[in-house]
């Protein structure tokens, strides 16, 4: 089972909107097996009152085998 351990700021820029980063490093287990350290920034914006659109866009830091990635998101909410 993984390891993880994060770090996140947000902070409210508009009415409705929150813009943010996170820093999360991950290890497969453990033991002292490589980590991976990603590092992603997004945002939240409320659209009325039940709904809402969220972004991410990330990068792989470091990883065990050398290999980067990149990481996009985009979602829209509604809730009932």
């Amino acid at each position: 089972m993984p390891a993880r351990t994060g770090l996140l700021a947000m902070r409210h820029v508009a009415p409705g909107l929150r813009l943010g980063t996170e820093l999360v490093v991950e290890t497969d287990n453990m033991a002292r097996s490589p980590t991976d350290v990603r590092m992603s920034a997004g945002f939240k914006l409320k659209i009325g009152t039940n709904s809402g659109l969220e972004g991410l866009a990330g990068r792989t830091l470091r990883t065990a085998d050398r290999r980067a990635t990149n990481r996009f998101k985009i979602a829209y909410e509604v809730k009932w």
